[in-house]
């Protein structure tokens, strides 16, 4: 899946005459340390801007499978793909922005 995603940015990014660095995925089991702290399976998948990589607990699709009935590469594509889309928007400066312009506001507001 990721290489997937890697080729379709790659190509959008190319058209765009700019250059996609490609994220990287670390698969951990339970605890992960990160250049964006500690993580724990129970946080779910994230992405951590600081180095551009996608963490994903190998233990979290087989919960989506038996607690919420959703089996097979759908789910895994679709957590990969959003995480992904988090790298996109940092790449192109969206989060950082988005960021800047949250600051000092409640959480309705910010959203």
């Amino acid at each position: 899946m990721l290489a997937d995603t890697e080729d379709t940015w790659q190509l959008l990014f190319q058209q765009q005459r700019m250059r996609y660095q490609e994220p990287k995925l670390v698969l951990f089991t339970n605890t992960v340390q990160s250049a964006c702290g500690h993580a724990e399976a129970v946080m779910g998948p994230f992405y951590c801007p600081v180095y551009h990589k996608v963490y994903t607990d190998q233990g979290f699709y087989q919960q989506v499978t038996t607690r919420h009935n959703a089996p097979g590469d759908f789910a895994q594509a679709y957590v990969i793909a959003r995480k992904v889309g988090h790298h996109v928007q940092t790449l192109l400066g969206i989060s950082q922005e988005r960021g800047k312009g949250q600051h000092g506001l409640n959480l309705a507001q910010a959203n």
